[in-house]
């Protein structure tokens, strides 16, 4: 895995409980353990409400987005 590329994602939701919508992704691509190029990062508004939780984790608001 030294060399290997592969690819680490990550998300961000608007809340746990359905219906859950996407409000960041972001992904890095790897080679082995240093980064392989530059990082890929979007946020997506959807027009609906935010869970206070998970504005509290990710500090994204409705506003905001």
């Amino acid at each position: 895995m030294y060399d290997e590329p592969w690819l680490i994602v990550d998300t961000e939701t608007d809340g746990v409980r359905w219906p859950i919508h996407a409000v960041e992704i972001a992904a890095q691509r790897m080679r082995g353990w240093r980064r392989g190029g530059e990082p890929f990062s979007i946020l997506l508004n959807h027009d609906v409400p935010i869970d206070p939780g998970a504005q509290a984790i990710h500090g994204y608001s409705r506003e905001y987005l």
